[in-house]
């Protein structure tokens, strides 16, 4: 109980008391009166009456100083009963306090952090596939950031010469310059170093190691929220990532999809459509680079045809061509035909389904 309250409580027992004492005067001066002589009837009745003078002022006193200090409180009877219900002593309120004063912290850096504006950074793009550039452009300047573009590894590189960046976000796999390249030369040529984070579609983990001996802070696997590239930007560091990925086998799914493209249905709608209709040049490429035993060409038609994917809320195809990948680099060319052959099999689904239904954000998908 806090000591204001202890006063209160304390002055309002004493003039109850004083106040039953009071209540008795009277009695004691009718009885002094009638029983006792004259002369000590009037000794009696003084003393009576002197006493009676003094419990008085001291009973208006106590009332003066309750008044003083219930004001603050409140209507001062309410005040005592919610003290009465409250664990308003001991180690057990202390804890309480402790907790809540935690909680009201936890609860300001949270607010802070969501409502704090971003810097206006100056950030690289870079990417050979130009809606997946484009998507990433959207996300960046969405969060306020100063946004140049590349291609490939080598315009990044000679862009990094000339101008400072803040943050660089750049593919992998690139023609002309990669992006494990690029990192390794920005690292050493480039005075005003900006924090790199890889984006690709597959990687393992040797792949992943060798980023980061590039000099790459991240990795992350595409696609990549606006809200995971706000975290990093806003903490400087690394953001939590998923072991793996777990994606339902559905041929098109249409909240991944736009979740992948920023909520932006248009630019869904145009990543979806660019994919339609490329899938069939990928779909040569990638049989005729097999056939052709051209293994490095193979990859980087099956990389390719992912990082679309990765944006379009198709994952049965994306599974397929991810087996692909996983098997051509440690099975043998049987198991590499026929997770081609599966892949063809959905590929084609894909487009047969797409013939049907040339809106796919209002047609029902096919499991």
């Amino acid at each position: 109980m806090n000591p204001i309250t202890w006063i209160v409580a304390s002055l309002m027992k004493k003039v109850q008391t004083e106040l039953v004492l009071l209540s008795f005067l009277p009695t004691l001066v009718f009885t002094g009166y009638v029983i006792l002589p004259i002369f000590s009837q009037q000794i009696i009745i003084s003393t009576i009456i002197v006493f009676g003078l003094l419990f008085a002022a001291s009973t208006l006193s106590s009332c003066i100083l309750i008044r003083r200090f219930a004001m603050p409180l409140g209507d001062t009877r309410e005040h005592l009963d919610s003290e009465r219900t409250l664990p308003d002593s001991g180690p057990q309120a202390g804890l309480s306090n402790l907790l809540q004063k935690r909680d009201q912290a936890n609860q300001e850096i949270i607010d802070d952090v969501a409502s704090r504006k971003l810097e206006p950074y100056q950030v690289l793009a870079v990417d050979d596939s130009i809606p997946n550039l484009q998507l990433l452009v959207l996300q960046l300047e969405s969060l306020g950031f100063n946004v140049t573009t590349a291609k490939n590894g080598q315009e990044a590189v000679d862009l990094c010469m000339t101008k400072i960046f803040d943050f660089m976000f750049l593919d992998l796999q690139m023609p002309v310059m990669n992006g494990i390249k690029a990192t390794r030369q920005i690292r050493s040529a480039v005075v005003r170093q900006p924090k790199i984070i890889g984006l690709t579609a597959h990687a393992t983990m040797g792949e992943l190691n060798d980023c980061l001996s590039a000099g790459m802070e991240e990795v992350l696997i595409k696609p990549v929220q606006t809200s995971t590239l706000r975290e990093l930007t806003i903490r400087g560091a690394k953001p939590p990532q998923p072991a793996s990925k777990t994606i339902e086998e559905t041929l098109f799914d249409r909240e991944l999809s736009l979740s992948a493209a920023n909520y932006n249905q248009a630019l869904a709608d145009e990543l979806f459509t660019l994919l339609i209709a490329n899938l069939p040049i990928d779909q040569e490429s990638i049989n005729s680079a097999f056939s052709d035993g051209k293994n490095e060409q193979l990859a980087e038609a099956i990389h390719k045809l992912l990082g679309s994917l990765r944006y379009c809320g198709v994952p049965r195809l994306e599974n397929a061509v991810e087996k692909v990948v996983n098997i051509s680099k440690s099975g043998l060319d049987e198991d590499v035909r026929r997770a081609l052959n599966v892949l063809n099999s959905e590929i084609n689904t894909m487009i047969l389904w797409s013939r049907k239904n040339p809106d796919p954000f209002n047609a029902p998908p096919l499991d």
